[in-house]
């Protein structure tokens, strides 16, 4: 997660829950927007990263 438009980024723990995962947010009181960034790996050595800038807003 990043909240400075990915100048810095956070680790996130999840949590599995009913087939889905679920993450809770310690966003900082001046951030608006979250910025998510996802890597999955495979045993082999493959994998891929995801990252989308001001996923979304915070109010």
């Amino acid at each position: 997660m990043s909240y400075d438009d990915g100048a810095s980024w956070r680790t996130q723990d999840l949590k599995a829950a009913n087939g889905t995962w679920q993450a809770q947010l310690h966003a900082p009181a001046r951030a608006d927007y979250v910025s998510v960034r996802v890597t999955a790996k495979q045993l082999n050595g493959g994998g891929v990263t995801q990252t989308v800038n001001r996923a979304f807003g915070l109010k």
